[in-house]
């Protein structure tokens, strides 16, 4: 077996994830999933995957795997801006590597760390100035999830389609999404300013630096948003696809559309094991008010977290085939 070794001489690499939020993130996942099964027959959620219809769900396997192209292409204008870039062929293989260690590392904190080190100490670049790369390729993505989600509510309000969730209280306006960029903002600027050296402030400092150079080139600023855009896009589509492929009553998809980028966005918090028990309970909650089976979302999870567990044995096999000397 093949694995990346690390070269001596080169600077430590980063703590990727303390013990500790491990054993917090398995206890969350555990928790949610209590609750989400305790609520699911589990002869209901058998009988909705007996009758699924195989080929949207290979779809949106292959769906997910041509994320993969808009992901590379921001992560390549990252490491350009960083002076990082080595070659098409390295920034393609170290995307999908790091989808292996985002599932593997608890989310993007570690995961987006591991990707970094590994990468800095097989070509021999600086760790920190990989992070500085890591930390500007999700800030190129983070508006996009806003923009996305927005046009999504616009969509379903435009329609109708808050008519009878005004329980909600988003019936009118889809802007209260724009509070979460600066409240983004101040939370990374107090992460920054803060004198733990853990893992989350290192990433603020990284982030808040990266954005700096980012107002330098609005080139780059407007082909990574383009990549984002793909990308969150690919998701959403990823989940309209397991869902299509388990439920068989009618979907009130303009009704619905607005959920995609919430259960996308909230699955991706660092708070359970790739998302598994936070993307179970946010589908079976924000679909149920939409009219859809708690059998049917869960399944819709599980096959989104089958697609996403597939493509990191993938990353993982990738990063297995990596030489095991840092290249020179």
């Amino acid at each position: 077996m093949r694995a990346t070794v690390f070269a001596a001489g080169t600077d430590a690499p980063p703590k990727f994830i303390s013990l500790k939020w491990k054993l917090l993130c398995v206890a969350v996942t555990l928790l949610a999933l209590f609750f989400v099964f305790r609520h699911i027959p589990p002869a209901s959620l058998l009988a909705t995957f007996r009758t699924m219809r195989v080929g949207w769900f290979l779809g949106a396997v292959l769906l997910y795997g041509l994320m993969f192209v808009p992901a590379a292409w921001r992560w390549h204008l990252a490491l350009r801006v960083n002076d990082s870039v080595v070659n098409p062929s390295a920034t393609v293989r170290f995307s999908i590597i790091g989808h292996f260690f985002y599932l593997v590392l608890f989310g993007g904190a570690g995961g987006d760390t591991a990707k970094a080190t590994v990468y800095a100490r097989r070509y021999r670049l600086p760790t920190a100035k990989i992070l500085a790369a890591v930390s500007l390729d999700r800030l190129m993505g983070s508006g996009a999830l806003v923009v996305v989600a927005a046009i999504a509510f616009a969509v379903t309000g435009a329609h109708g389609g808050f008519a009878g969730t005004k329980s909600l209280g988003i019936s009118h306006s889809a802007w209260w999404l724009l509070l979460l960029l600066p409240i983004a903002v101040v939370a990374l600027v107090l992460l920054k300013r803060s004198h733990h050296e853990s893992i989350f402030h290192r990433f603020a400092v990284a982030f808040l630096d990266s954005g700096k150079r980012l107002v330098k080139s609005p080139k780059i600023v407007l082909q990574g948003f383009f990549c984002s855009v793909l990308m969150q896009i690919a998701i959403n589509a990823v989940l309209a696809l397991n869902l299509q492929a388990v439920s068989h009553a009618p979907i009130p998809w303009v009704q619905l559309v607005w959920t995609f980028p919430l259960i996308t966005a909230i699955s991706g918090l660092p708070i359970t094991m790739a998302g598994i028990g936070a993307r179970d309970g946010a589908a079976i909650a924000l679909l149920g008010w939409c009219g859809v089976a708690a059998a049917d979302a869960e399944a819709m999870s599980l096959l989104t977290l089958c697609v996403s567990a597939f493509w990191g044995v993938v990353g993982g096999f990738v990063l297995w085939r990596e030489p095991n000397t840092p290249a020179r």
